[in-house]
């Protein structure tokens, strides 16, 4: 990958993190790391850094995002970049709608049917502000078939502590801290629209909602017992402007209920996340 679209790539990883992920990090910050001109190239593949040698990968780690790094046990293996290509139904959609996506004044994407929204040279001779916009739009319409699910998958809640890692090495705390509480769901995503391989279906499942949703997201709360039979559904548009509707259930109250613009922007599930921050 070239430096420069490579640095575009996490880039856009960083600017979609939440405020509560790494140090204190400005929008001022994030432009002066953009605006550098790095000479020397990545690290060679199978390079192994520690925890002493983090800041020899700051020209490749954003500010903020790298400070997640910064703990005793950290290993970093840098590995080869590959070649994963989508199915050749999506190949062939990419082909056929090639420069027909567009990005809106706001940077919401316009006149995308289906495939990848913009090539390698549309993001590498952007401005960097549009080719961030361009990445995450391709990750957001990367090739994921009709959606994925986990039957158990678990969010760990972790506090500051002078402790040291790892903390739970068999699910991959290898930082120090304090675990405070451990949640687990059930976790299920289907796309409804702009899949590749339905050209003749207008691109979208016959379904209902599939004219003007992109997928919805099912999610039931397993353990611990005090939020057990919690459920959500997401439903995200495919209008860029529009809000998630998302519906929750309640064992307590024993009623489905709507979730406000509000409560999507408060505390999720107990944790220093919103809902919104997943997305």
């Amino acid at each position: 990958m070239h430096a420069g679209l490579s640095r575009i790539v996490v880039l856009s990883i960083a600017l979609s993190l939440p405020a509560w992920c790494g140090a204190e990090v400005s929008r001022a910050d994030i432009d002066a790391w953009v605006a550098q001109e790095v000479l020397a190239d990545p690290p060679a593949a199978g390079t192994v850094v520690g925890a002493d040698g983090i800041d020899t990968l700051a020209a490749w780690l954003p500010p903020g995002y790298i400070d997640e790094f910064r703990f005793p046990e950290v290993r970093v293996e840098i590995q080869a970049s590959q070649d994963y290509p989508g199915h050749h139904t999506y190949v062939a959609a990419t082909e056929r709608f090639l420069g027909q996506a567009s990005l809106g004044a706001d940077g919401a994407l316009e006149n995308y049917t289906a495939g990848r929204p913009f090539s390698d040279e549309q993001i590498a001779t952007a401005t960097p502000d549009q080719a961030g916009l361009m990445v995450a739009w391709n990750q957001i319409h990367r090739w994921q078939y009709t959606g994925y699910k986990v039957d158990a998958l678990t969010m760990s809640y972790i506090a500051s502590a002078d402790t040291a890692g790892p903390l739970d090495a068999e699910r991959g705390l290898d930082g120090g801290g304090s675990l405070t509480r451990r949640l687990t769901q059930f976790y299920h995503r289907v796309y409804l629209s702009k899949l590749a391989w339905l050209g003749d279906q207008a691109h979208r499942f016959d379904v209902p909602d599939s004219d003007t949703r992109y997928f919805k997201d099912f999610i039931n709360f397993l353990d611990p017992f005090d939020v057990k039979g919690t459920m959500f559904v997401v439903e995200r548009h495919l209008d860029p402007h529009a809000d998630d509707q998302v519906n929750i259930y309640s064992p307590t109250e024993r009623r489905v209920r709507r979730f406000s613009a509000k409560e999507r922007a408060d505390s999720f599930m107990g944790s220093d996340a919103t809902l919104d921050d997943f997305e």
